[in-house]
């Protein structure tokens, strides 16, 4: 045998070695292990489901001027008078995904036939625009709905508002902060006909993140290696070109306590009188964000809005983005939950 076919071989086998070992060891001493890496590679994709929506589709419409991007979808059942509106705010590491991603597709066609109006919204993204842009397009989007639901027939005196990943954490912003916070972004018509009496009474989050100077601690405390989070590679302290640098404009590792108080949702959270039911969802196995972060939601809007108000779900074997969230059966328990008036 040639030397150099040798030593690929021996190399080759040490490499294949090392990582049985190392995943071997992972899943002796985490409390998910092999598990979770079964449960990230494993989970399954879903068809979506045809509801026999009736009704209309208003696509791409302009609620800012401030950006090509600020545009918003509209789906209005024919056949309810005055429908509630929901309000849907898309995931994808603030950097990418719009109106129609996979998640947001699986909420409006559910609930626009469920006795919705349901927007779907565009915003600016981190690649044009940093903090606090795209909460200051939400809540400009939030003053345009409520501006204009007579023109188009919904009823907004009582949103809710749902987001996943990144989107949960611009929805729970604009749910949590003051009326005159992120208002920067002025909406079409704005300058002749201000509206700011929008009501958000509920929120719908799917496995978001709040306090982002403890991802990778709780991911630690999870038991999880550098090696194989994702969120290792784009919010560790030390990366460039990270989410937190790319949406914030700065590392995590140099923002003051100030700074981390301002932009947590969650901090905000006793800044509105306005009473609402919250929903969240997280699955054990994310790898991009750590479960623990809608655990500390659940504490806080629990301690604000009572225990009959909020609800959280911990999905076993669920991965970030998992399609299982969006099942009909998930859906209408948050159907369900939203109906529900309870102390509200």
């Amino acid at each position: 045998m040639k030397k150099w076919v040798k030593t690929t071989l021996i190399a080759t086998g040490s490499l294949i070695g090392a990582i049985a070992i190392s995943i071997g060891s992972f899943a002796i001493v985490t409390p998910y292990g092999f598990r979770t890496v079964l449960a990230n590679i494993t989970a399954p994709t879903l068809d979506f489901i045809d509801y026999g929506f009736d009704g209309r589709e208003l696509m791409g419409i302009q609620y800012s001027e401030i950006s090509e991007s600020t545009t918003l979808d509209l789906y209005i059942p024919n056949d309810v008078k005055d429908p509630k509106l929901m309000v849907l705010v898309h995931g994808g590491g603030f950097s990418y995904n719009d109106s129609t991603s996979r998640q947001a597709q699986f909420m409006y066609r559910y609930f626009r036939t469920k006795g919705y109006a349901v927007a779907s919204l565009n915003y600016r993204l981190s690649g044009e625009a940093k903090y606090p842009a795209a909460i200051n397009d939400v809540k400009s989007a939030l003053r345009w709905l409520d501006a204009k639901s007579d023109i188009y027939g919904y009823d907004a005196s009582g949103i809710t508002i749902w987001g996943e990943s990144a989107g949960a954490y611009l929805a729970t912003m604009a749910a949590f902060s003051s009326k005159d916070e992120y208002v920067d972004t002025k909406y079409v018509g704005e300058a002749e006909e201000v509206s700011n009496e929008y009501k958000i009474s509920g929120l719908i989050d799917h496995y978001g993140l709040y306090k982002i100077e403890d991802i990778m601690p709780q991911f630690k405390e999870e038991g999880w290696p550098g090696f194989v989070t994702k969120s290792d590679g784009d919010w560790a302290n030390g990366i460039d070109n990270g989410i937190a640098e790319s949406f914030f404009g700065i590392k995590v590792r140099d923002m003051d306590d100030d700074y981390l108080k301002e932009i947590n949702p969650v901090t905000r959270i006793g800044q509105t009188n306005i009473d609402m039911k919250v929903y969240i969802a997280h699955g054990d196995t994310d790898i991009t964000v750590p479960y623990m972060q809608s655990e500390y939601l659940n504490e806080k809007a629990k301690e604000r809005f009572g225990h009959l108000n909020v609800k959280f779900d911990l999905y076993k074997n669920y991965k970030h983005a998992d399609d299982r969230f969006y099942t009909s059966d998930k859906l209408s328990k948050i159907e369900a939950f939203l109906s529900n008036s309870h102390a509200i």
